[in-house]
């Protein structure tokens, strides 16, 4: 709310000092594009696009490390099944996509390890309770089940995982996120429109075949043995 009032009364000055001043606080956003004459209005739209393309590259690159993060675990207990890809085309592992921005969001209001922890290990398990909900119930399948585990809530969550969720959540803020922050910052606008695009087809499709079929089956990108 503070940072809204002061966007508020800086619309009140002139255009160069509005958009000087706002420069060191958005350097990313602003880099490209220098002092073109954008009137205020257009100064906050393009903070607003790049603010939101910022988080789209955070989901995308973190739903991929949750691929092989998957592909990783199905390997180590040799799971039949040697991955858990959620889309056709992409490999991509949305709920880790989601999770790790909760858990993002939440960050800068969990100060200190153990509030963190406590937070990213709920607010994971809200986006792994959501999704699980969302595949059983909208698309009639199952990418996870956690029914044999002790604590389990419909299969869908489960303590122990978020226990797992918790320690990650610490890795994901204090090691993993400045060197993707760095990342994702040197990735040029211009391919944010036709990544957004590919996305959103690839979950358009992957959702229909998903409810047509009623198996995951539909997504292997493998031989079965």
């Amino acid at each position: 709310m503070c940072f809204l009032q002061q966007i508020g009364g800086k619309l009140q000055q002139p255009r160069k000092k509005f958009l000087a001043s706002n420069i060191p606080r958005f350097p990313i956003l602003f880099s490209e594009y220098g002092f073109p004459p954008l009137s205020e209005r257009e100064a906050i739209q393009k903070i607003g696009r790049g603010i939101f393309m910022r988080w789209f590259w955070y989901f995308i690159i973190y739903s991929f490390a949750g691929f092989l993060l998957e592909v990783a675990f199905a390997r180590a207990i040799r799971h039949p099944k040697r991955d858990r890809k959620c889309l056709l085309l992409l490999p991509l592992c949305p709920v880790y996509g989601l999770g790790a921005c909760l858990i993002l969001w939440l960050a800068p209001m969990a100060q200190g390890p153990l509030r963190l922890a406590l937070a990213g290990g709920l607010a994971a398990t809200g986006a792994e309770l959501a999704m699980g909900a969302f595949y059983r119930f909208a698309l009639g399948v199952e990418f996870w089940d956690y029914a044999g585990m002790p604590g389990s809530l419909g299969g869908l969550v489960c303590p122990v995982f978020s226990l797992c969720w918790a320690a990650l959540s610490l890795a994901l803020v204090y090691v993993v996120h400045p060197s993707v922050a760095g990342l994702a910052a040197l990735i040029p606008s211009w391919l944010g429109p036709p990544a957004l695009i590919v996305l959103a087809s690839d979950m358009l499709v992957s959702c229909a075949a998903l409810r047509r079929t009623g198996s995951t089956e539909v997504l292997r990108w493998y031989a079965p043995r």
